[in-house]
């Protein structure tokens, strides 16, 4: 899934220009925007579209021009009644302009601005223009079960040369390429095996410039109006602590509504008792504690939450000890809570824009192959980055861990939000390894917490995550994880290196050179599965199971006493 963090690290990595590097001549590149409408999904129905256009300020015609070269016959078959036929043209070129807004991305170059909206596995990649004419160049049906839509909705094949040796023994290799932005010798392509990003193009006769996407501009929030998207929490913390603070107000109005509703309801049942009457027991009104802060988070309720989604709001809220079935009206009662609350909105997604995430997630492998799997990127981004979403264990910084324990969250008979008198055992080490229980509640949700909740939340049965993200599936986290790169990701099993260090791959690109195949050692450490071994039975009689991996992190680490 796409979020902020992703969202962060393809501007980072288009605004650096990582992957092409500046050209000699020191000019920046001029860009030209294409469209694959072959890529698109085709139903009968109305319903779900990767692309909607606004041209109600571009006054070219709707159609086809004959005076330029025809698109691709498949392109030009899926394009025929719709309104997006006059972006098939030899559209104009321009500097390419990259801004985001939470999870949502802008790109604009000449008279076109495409807004994208990532959704689970919509990836950019980057590459040579030869590499993309070639790819292109190769045409099957989709995976469709129906022949009919299989036709209509295609696939472009990736070169057999691109397969890494040791790989998936997938074949053929498929793209899902939904629109471009190419220059004379690079292009950025817009990818998406499952089909579902949402594209949003706005045309217009004046060719787009930077001005026109500052923050401050009248035109800047109309850009994501299609997507529902809000303030930025970094770059716009001002809006976005004023949407935060709407929420807020209208969260109170709608507690208040619901305490003076129940009122109402029990004071009109005793009346009618007492003119000895026997009316049917009251149905009490729809409780607000139905709405929990996840649920907020997740709607982006008054567009208060812009870039968060499923991993994002479940790590934010493990980081602040919240339980994510807690009522939003519980946070907007206290003010000590709600500020804190804000402030840590911000402070957890500023993360994402640091130098240090920037340099070790927004990288791109130094290699000629746009598709070679990034292992330091999404190393990086699923041990440091993920912390509760999909994990199976986590290592809690010990002020957290104990603030956890203080407040009973980790005591199963304890209750939240009662005073706790359990005996509080606190960590005094650097860190300490908790389990991530899966809650299936209203909403599907991870966290560490074992207390009971009050009546009314949003809860329900917890039960020990036995998968890490690592091993189980294809999670579509970070900027490595796309489906392209994970099918080259090297399989320890078929990792028979030559005796030796294997040779640099020299791409003339700066930055330090790849090799051309790692050790197998090294590719079975790096895919190697988490192993607990049984603790002492001195230990076991004291209640404590040792994994050995939490064993040597507590050795490693430094002790307060």
């Amino acid at each position: 899934m796409r979020e902020q963090p992703e969202a962060s690290a393809f501007h980072h990595i288009i605004q650096h220009e990582k992957g092409p590097g500046t050209r000699r001549d020191g000019l920046p590149r001029q860009y030209r925007v294409e469209i694959h409408p072959m890529a698109f999904t085709y139903s009968e129905k109305p319903g779900f579209r990767n692309l909607t256009i606004d041209r109600r300020l571009y006054s070219g015609g709707p159609s086809l021009d004959p005076m330029v070269p025809q698109p691709s016959l498949h392109n030009l078959v899926r394009s025929m009644g719709e309104e997006w036929l006059y972006l098939l043209n030899k559209n104009a070129r321009g500097y390419l302009i990259c801004r985001t807004r939470g999870k949502l991305m802008v790109l604009a170059a000449g008279n076109h601005a495409l807004v994208v909206n990532f959704a689970v596995d919509a990836s950019i990649i980057g590459m040579p223009v030869s590499v993309y004419d070639e790819i292109i160049s190769q045409v099957i049906p989709g995976p469709n079960l129906s022949p009919k839509r299989a036709e209509i909705v295609r696939s472009f094949v990736i070169p057999e040369r691109f397969k890494v040796e040791g790989s998936s023994p997938v074949t053929p290799r498929t793209i899902n390429i939904f629109a471009a932005f190419i220059s004379d010798d690079w292009v950025w392509t817009i990818c998406d095996s499952t089909r579902l990003v949402r594209m949003h193009i706005i045309s217009r006769d004046q060719p787009w410039k930077a001005e026109d996407f500052e923050l401050n501009s009248p035109s800047w929030p109309s850009f994501f109006e299609p997507f529902k998207g809000g303030p930025d929490w970094v770059s716009e913390r001002t809006l976005a602590e004023r949407a935060l603070d709407k929420w807020r107000k209208k969260t109170l109005a709608l507690y208040q509504s619901w305490q003076d509703d129940s009122t109402h309801m029990i004071t009109n049942y005793f009346h009618v008792t007492s003119l000895n009457q026997v009316p049917p027991r009251p149905k009490p009104p729809k409780s607000i504690a139905d709405r929990s802060i996840l649920c907020d988070i997740y709607s982006n309720s008054h567009r208060a939450f812009s870039g968060f989604g499923p991993h994002t709001a479940n790590d934010f809220l493990y980081q602040i000890a919240l339980f994510p079935g807690t009522p939003s009206y519980i946070i907007c009662l206290d003010d000590r809570k709600y500020t804190d609350f804000k402030v840590s909105l911000h402070t957890y997604m500023a993360q994402f824009y640091a130098p240090e995430f920037l340099s070790r997630v927004a990288s791109v492998a130094n290699d000629n192959n746009p598709f070679a799997f990034q292992g330091i990127s999404n190393l990086t981004y699923t041990s440091s980055y993920t912390l509760v979403f999909r994990r199976t264990s986590v290592k809690v910084p010990r002020d957290l861990y104990n603030r956890y324990a203080s407040l009973g969250l980790l005591d199963p008979e304890h209750i939240i939000g009662q005073p706790y008198l359990g005996r509080i055992d606190l960590c005094k080490r650097t860190k300490r390894k908790a389990t991530v229980y899966l809650v299936h509640g209203a909403l599907k949700f991870y966290t560490i917490i074992r207390a009971e909740t009050p009546d009314g939340w949003d809860n329900g049965r917890a039960e020990a995550v036995e998968k890490d993200m690592t091993e189980d599936g294809h999670p579509t986290l970070g900027i490595a994880q796309t489906e392209e790169r994970l099918l080259n990701r090297v399989d320890p099993k078929n990792a028979v290196s030559a005796r030796g260090r294997p040779s640099m791959i020299h791409t003339g690109k700066p930055g330090r050179p790849a090799r051309a195949k790692p050790p197998r050692k090294v590719v079975v450490k790096a895919n190697k599965p988490r192993r607990t071994v049984k603790a002492s039975s001195s230990r076991l009689l004291a209640g404590v199971n040792i994994d050995r991996e939490s064993h040597t992190d507590d050795e490693e680490s430094s002790s307060d006493g």
